[in-house]
């Protein structure tokens, strides 16, 4: 968690992103292990908790100007909201829907890596860290 608030101190929101993927699978284990509850369970807290802090890291993205980038943490933390209720009410209609939201995330994602990768002027005037 440290490690994760000083990448948000720092305004780089895509580390601090990938910070706190290490610091869920951390926790997954953890409340697996120390509860002795299975890791669905586990999963779905960590879900909820990687949701909150992504809509944390997108509003610092949106910030900072990026919002290419705030568009798809936005979509991304939406999923895993939505993964996370889903799973604890056991809804499939909810996972339907969090399964859509993965698919325009992925495309959105997909379209970011381009831009940066191709180093073609970003859509929206962004310019990713």
């Amino acid at each position: 968690m440290i490690g994760t608030l000083f990448d948000v101190l720092a305004g780089d929101a895509l580390a601090a992103a990938a910070t706190a993927v290490f610091d869920a699978l951390l926790w997954m284990i953890g409340i697996a292990a120390t509860i002795g509850k299975s890791n669905l369970f586990a999963m779905n807290h960590v879900l909820l908790y990687s949701g909150i802090y992504f809509l944390f890291v997108t509003v610092l993205a949106g910030l900072t100007g990026q919002i290419l980038l705030a568009l798809a943490l936005l979509f991304l933390a939406l999923q895993v909201l939505t993964a996370a209720i889903a799973g604890y009410k056991a809804n499939a209609k909810l996972h339907w829907t969090s399964g859509l939201l993965a698919i325009i995330d992925g495309a959105l994602f997909l379209i970011l890596g381009a831009v940066v990768s191709l180093g073609i002027p970003p859509p929206l005037g962004v310019i990713p860290p």
